[in-house]
């Protein structure tokens, strides 16, 4: 192996390792790992239970608190 080509490989075999240690760390921030539970799979959802109408009536009123209570705070700063 002439000298050139010794070079390259030593540089791709750096790169490969530069590679692993990158997907080794995408792995451990997404919390994929080789023996644990994959992800999954883009476009499917958890569904949600639906809400019966006592539920839905108490967020209503809840939020509508919520909002008159921001509503005057804001005209007090605002004054």
């Amino acid at each position: 192996m002439n000298a050139a080509s010794k070079a390259i490989q030593i540089e791709i075999d750096k790169r490969e390792r530069e590679l692993a240690a990158l997907r080794a760390a995408l792995a451990t921030l997404t919390g994929s790992t080789a023996g644990g539970r994959a992800k999954a799979p883009a476009g499917t959802r958890r569904k949600r239970k639906p809400l019966t109408a006592a539920q839905k009536k108490a967020i209503s009123q809840a939020m509508k608190a919520a909002w008159k209570k921001r509503k005057t705070s804001d005209k007090k700063t605002a004054e």
